[in-house]
């Protein structure tokens, strides 16, 4: 742990709202680097995270003799603002297109402002890396990516989630149908109608292809026939093909996983190639999406932390 203690910092972003959030300065036993690492909020778990997993990477960071800045965005935590979603999907979705950029950006002009930083590696888990993406891509001052469970889909209230399930999904479903075979409260389900109709057709009796949507024939993605979040690939390849890499983390029973694989690597295999020595990628085997035993933390840790040596 850093033996300066962390510091509870306050800024206002592009809209005059006050956010607020806690900066953790490097510890001065270490030479200190020149880059500083911003963990951007994953949803509403604010800049805590999951089980503190921000804190533990903050801790080990500052340890590194990174500046690491953790902060809470508008609407969220103890920053000012309130979100307008009534429901959580579509609070998921505005993330995915980009709602917390400026948020961002005002972030690293804070630390450049107040302590003299100039490069970021930005990013977090979940909706801070896709934050952290659609920010760094057309950031110069963003010089690494540093992701956890990405997401390349689009989430929403209105969406029928069933027609856009993996391969991967499809079968989990299917298993756990077939389990329920002889499971008499079940079968008053299905014959009550009380059962999900669309997503054991899609999953039991029309399974998916590798790299399709499971509403439709295999086709270029578009609004209507695909959920994939049409910035995450100009954006990550706009990022890579600067010379900024990313490292991607992922966990192995997270249906994230399984949608960056079908609906983004299996279709842009070529175009990566070019690339591929500037994208980290590890899976986390058996985790879930929040990391949630310490051995989990501990392996993604020590993969974030291997990737970080490379940074001044």
């Amino acid at each position: 742990m850093s033996d300066f203690m962390p510091e509870p910092i306050c800024f206002d972003n592009a809209e005059g709202h006050k956010l607020f959030g806690i900066y953790h300065p490097p510890d001065f036993r270490r030479p200190p680097r020149k880059t500083a690492v911003i963990l951007l909020s994953p949803g509403v778990k604010m800049r805590i995270a999951p089980h503190r997993l921000y804190n533990l990477m903050a801790d080990k960071f500052a340890a590194m003799g990174f500046a690491v800045l953790r902060f809470d965005f508008w609407g969220l935590g103890d920053s000012e603002g309130e979100c307008p979603e009534e429901f959580l999907a579509d609070l998921y979705g505005e993330i995915q297109i980009g709602r917390y950029v400026k948020d961002s950006q005002c972030a690293m002009d804070w630390i450049s402002r107040e302590k003299g930083f100039d490069r970021f590696i930005i990013g977090g888990l979940c909706g801070g890396a896709i934050t952290g993406l659609l920010t760094g891509a057309d950031d110069p001052r963003c010089v690494g990516l540093l992701s956890v469970g990405i997401p390349v889909i689009l989430d929403s209230a209105n969406l029928d989630m069933s027609r856009y399930i993996t391969q991967w999904q499809a079968t989990v479903i299917r298993q756990g149908y077939f389990r329920k075979l002889f499971s008499l409260n079940a079968w008053i389900r299905l014959i009550t109608l009380k059962s999900d109709f669309s997503l054991i057709w899609r999953s039991v009796f029309r399974p998916s292809k590798p790299g399709e949507d499971t509403g439709g024939k295999q086709e270029p993605d578009n609004a209507e026939k695909s959920n994939v979040n049409p910035l995450f690939a100009p954006k990550l390849f706009a990022l890579l093909e600067r010379g900024s890499p990313a490292l991607m983390i992922f966990s192995g029973s997270d249906r994230l996983l399984y949608e960056y694989e079908e609906k983004f690597a299996s279709k842009h295999r070529q175009r990566l190639e070019p690339v591929q020595n500037l994208l980290t990628f590890y899976v986390v085997p058996h985790a879930n999406h929040i990391l949630s035993l310490q051995e989990w933390k501990q392996e993604m840790l020590q993969q974030a932390c291997t990737w970080l040596e490379a940074f001044e």
